[in-house]
């Protein structure tokens, strides 16, 4: 298994982030005032020395009008219509009428369901159900 390095990983995103605010005009105070955060929030993690939770992460990127594909290129995929975005960006979006405790509830199931699937689909599942 490949290590994955943490400061590495928060130093590509906030390059990322830096790079896309900047091409749609924004300041960090900017993002920082949509988020209720102080501007050095926004500093540290564009410089790559902290990460933002999961949420202010996602909201960081609708605001940017960006797709997660677009900060977390290496896990990107490309689909058979040739498409790699807009997938992400949609469903985020479909989720902000929710709140919070609600989006975390469906974001559960989600993973609950990917995992049964998971299973269901991996090598070996079929022989060890008894069929």
């Amino acid at each position: 298994m490949k290590h994955v390095d943490n400061k590495e990983i928060n130093r590509r995103i906030g390059e990322r982030i830096r790079y896309f605010r900047k091409k749609k005009g924004l300041s960090q105070s900017e993002i920082a005032a949509a988020l209720a955060v102080s501007p050095s929030v926004i500093s540290t993690l564009e410089s790559g020395k902290s990460m933002v939770g999961i949420y202010s992460l996602l909201d960081i990127i609708s605001m940017l009008d960006v797709g997660v594909e677009d900060v977390f290129p290496e896990y990107s995929r490309t689909y058979g219509d040739g498409t790699t975005r807009g997938g992400w960006k949609r469903f985020y979006d479909s989720m902000k009428p929710y709140s919070l405790s609600e989006r975390e509830r469906i974001l559960d199931a989600l993973g609950d369901l990917t995992r049964a699937v998971s299973q269901e689909t991996a090598p070996g599942a079929a022989e060890s159900s008894g069929d």
